[in-house]
């Protein structure tokens, strides 16, 4: 039942690496990941070594801690990489991935390894039984940090193999003391309503020393499980005072650990000073008369965990002058975390806005109103450490503080901040790239600076100086982050001077996979016909998505691509992009089918046809349809071969997806409605939820086209937008022509795919589905078609 510092601090549910909380929630839709917004590239061992990449103002606090320390050229001893890697992987939400609870890798090594299944595991070589509570996966789910810890089962299992190389494996001794140990465990997660506490029966008479102690501490602890305290502390005390019980450093530690769990609730959310000085004062004097080397390093642990709510302010300084000097060792991990709660516990929690919700759009702005507010009132405490002022200074987004800092202190960190934050147009932005200039390639800051100096000078309007840096850095970029050659493309892309040299930038290399639940891929997407295939080059291998190595996924194109393409691009540079052979297939094989659906609905038959080619090529299903709209014989004919060929396919749409591709089937209606566009003309990764035919948000401008091709483009996108949401669309064209053409057997097929756009359609506002019904089942009653229109609403 030892415990440790990192285990302790979940007393208070405290995962401290975060810095703010997500404001927004939508459905799960896969995303590929270009950059992680929260946290820098896998591995994280490279990072802790130094390898920082592009450091990002909105990194959680603990990544940012790294990077202060190797930009202000302190790097992490050994021991301190080790620790900081310990505690990510310990706390989920300090760790690369919020979640690894579905990673299939992660739950293997957990069965075999956690400590509750070590203990279900050792119990099953001396009992045939199951563990009573259902084994102990709900003794591990039920405690959350409140009931039975990691260290608990440990002790039990290292107890358990003594006893039965003491008592033999089938000794009925042996068979009690596992059955009291049972009933221990029972207690776990006492706290849920109804559950009753079990304690093990008292030691038989006949009992020896050992087996007597063994039973005092059993029924001690199961006490202490379920929360009787006075009991637990009275039973705890004993034990300490039997010099003969092996339990003795146990019963000292735990009578402690009893008063310090009566001092802070289940959650966490407060704690009595008064307990928690006399747990700090029953710790302090147990510490000497206890032998065990691990109980007193938790011991040190727990005795820091209470400092730091008795003594916040005191703790603030010393923690960050741990960290900042190096001085934190092994305990750096856990140094970092305490930063973390000591900040946010000044901070304070986010309080309702009254009159709007977290998900309304005015939050965001109140939000960081308050935020910035708590970081005005917070100015002493803030700037009693560099560090904790750089922390802060990056999330509130403050340039003119970080470029102020920057001119008093002239250190890299703050470079690195003032640069961030700072805007091309600014005053301050032609001394903060003369600086930049002057940071040598081997600084760990180097890339983030080179960078931002680019950025700077395209902002400035001074693209070829700022092409010429890009084009050194990306030279360079392959011993960097993938994310920071990502960014260094992106950069690039908005200053390309031809067609070659804009597809050349287009595709970026993905980092990783999030489908908006877990960062991370998952197995299940690589059936070998899912199209969650096109996330990745690779066969279909477990742990392909969560191995994270970049080379495993297709180059995909990022939003600002997108939108590009989307909304800024001529119909003749789309031609031009779905031709390049050099494009990567699954980039070309969403492109192509897009320039074919444009041309159609642009009314721009002859672009339709120069494109048709390729477009088959890429979509092999389509040919025979792209057949029927060139044979087509008059301008309504062509309109409805487009829409019937449309309807026949929800992956079909007049501009391409960014970040989150589609991976329903192609022929297949997507159940959250990410079928053909919406109302803006858009796929439903740029439109809002629920509501999709909102106006788009603008788009950059491709930058070398000419100012009359920028405004053609933004003409044709116009067009396509009036068309409106592709299920009304459909619905009106090919209702239409079923009506003026009930001879034309390709009707009912047309009908029936026209009532599924009215079901599937992004946001179709379409009430025909009704029409559609009687009309197929009044004209064409023995149709297959009919049959398979089952229902009208």
């Amino acid at each position: 039942m030892n415990s440790s510092r990192c285990i302790a601090g979940w007393l208070s549910a405290a995962i401290l690496l975060i810095s703010w909380p997500a404001l927004a929630h939508a459905p799960y839709v896969p995303t590929v990941v270009f950059a992680y917004p929260e946290f820098p590239d896998r591995p994280i061992a490279a990072f802790a070594q130094g390898r920082l990449g592009i450091v990002q103002p909105g990194w959680w606090r603990g990544y940012r801690v790294v990077a202060y320390r190797y930009l202000s050229d302190r790097p992490l001893s050994s021991a301190e990489q080790r620790s900081f890697l310990a505690f990510k992987e310990l706390h989920p939400r300090a760790a690369l991935r919020p979640s690894r609870s579905d990673d299939w890798r992660y739950w293997t090594s957990y069965r075999q390894y956690n400590p509750p299944q070590q203990w279900v595991n050792a119990r099953a070589r001396f009992r045939r039984d199951k563990p009573p509570s259902g084994g102990a996966q709900d003794w591990w789910g039920y405690t959350g940090g409140d009931g039975c810890l990691a260290d608990s089962f440990r002790t039990a299992t290292r107890t358990l193999q003594n006893r039965a190389r003491r008592y033999g494996a089938q000794s009925p001794k042996l068979q009690q003391w596992i059955m009291a140990q049972d009933q221990v465990f029972q207690n776990c997660g006492f706290e849920r309503p109804g559950k009753l506490a079990v304690i093990p029966a008292g030691p038989s008479p006949t009992a020896s020393a050992l087996e007597r102690a063994d039973r005092e501490y059993q029924i001690a602890a199961a006490h202490f499980y379920a929360g009787n305290a006075e009991e637990a502390v009275r039973r705890f005390e004993a034990i300490a005072r039997d010099p003969s019980s092996p339990w003795r450093d146990y019963g000292l530690y735990l009578a402690a650990r009893t008063v310090l769990r009566q001092a802070v609730p289940a959650d966490g959310s407060s704690f009595d000073s008064k307990l928690l000085a006399a747990a700090d004062a029953r710790l302090q004097a147990a510490a000497p008369a206890i032998s065990n080397p691990r109980l007193r390093r938790s011991i040190s642990s727990l005795r820091q965990w209470v400092a730091l709510r008795l003594h916040p302010q005191e703790q603030f300084r010393a923690v960050a002058a741990r960290i900042v000097s190096g001085n934190s060792g092994a305990n750096f991990g856990q140094d970092v975390m305490d930063l973390g709660f000591l900040l946010d516990h000044a901070i304070g929690t986010v309080p309702d806005f009254p009159g709007v919700n977290p998900w309304d759009k005015g939050y965001g702005a109140k939000y960081r109103q308050w935020r910035d507010r708590r970081y005005d009132e917070l100015r002493e405490q803030r700037t009693s450490s560099d560090l904790t002022d750089w922390l802060m200074s990056l999330e509130s987004g403050a340039a003119d503080q970080a470029v102020e800092r920057w001119q008093r202190r002239r250190s890299l960190p703050w470079l690195v901040a003032a640069l961030s934050l700072t805007h091309g147009r600014a005053d301050s932005a032609v001394p903060l790239i003369e600086a930049a200039a002057q940071v040598a390639p081997e600084s760990a800051a180097y890339p983030t600076v080179a960078f931002h100096r680019a950025r700077l000078l395209r902002e400035r309007g001074e693209a070829d100086a700022a092409r010429r840096i890009l084009d050194h850095l990306l030279q360079q970029s392959s011993n960097w982050p993938t994310s920071a050659a990502n960014r260094l493309r992106e950069e690039r892309l908005r200053l390309t001077d031809s067609v070659a040299a804009f597809v050349h930038f287009l595709p970026l290399q993905p980092v990783g996979f999030d489908n908006g639940s877990v960062t991370r891929g998952e197995s299940e997407y690589c059936d070998a016909g899912s199209p969650y295939r096109s996330f990745s080059s690779m066969a279909c291998e477990p742990g392909v998505f969560e191995a994270g190595t970049p080379r495993h996924f297709l180059p995909q194109l990022d939003d600002e691509a997108a939108r590009m393409l989307n909304q800024s691009a001529t119909l003749e540079l789309l031609m031009a992009v779905a031709r390049w052979e050099g494009l990567p297939h699954n980039i070309r094989q969403q492109i192509a089918p897009a320039v074919w659906v444009r041309a159609m609905l642009l009314d721009r038959p002859q672009e339709a046809a120069g494109i048709a080619t390729v477009a088959a090529e890429m979509r092999p299903e389509l040919k025979p349809f792209i057949a029927q709209c060139e044979q087509a014989k008059t301008e309504e004919e062509r309109r409805f071969a487009a829409a019937f060929a449309i309807a026949h396919f929800p992956g079909l749409r007049p501009a391409v997806n960014g970040s989150t591709p589609r991976v329903t089937r192609f022929d297949n209606a997507d159940d959250y409605r990410d079928n053909w566009w919406c109302g803006n003309g858009l796929p439903a990764e740029f439109a809002s939820w629920p509501e999709r035919n909102a106006p788009p948000a603008a788009a950059p401008e491709v930058p070398f086209l000419p100012t009359e091709e920028r405004a053609r483009a933004a003409s044709e996108f116009k067009r396509v937008a009036a068309v409106g949401d592709a299920g009304d669309w459909l619905a009106s064209v090919l209702i239409a022509w079923a009506k003026d053409h009930p001879q034309d057997p390709r009707s009912p097929e047309a009908l029936h795919f026209a009532w599924r756009a009215t079901r599937y359609g992004c946001n179709s506002k379409s009430n025909r589905s009704r029409e559609i019904f009687l009309l197929l089942h009044r004209r064409y009653p023995d149709s297959i078609w009919t049959k398979k229109t089952r229902v009208w609403w």
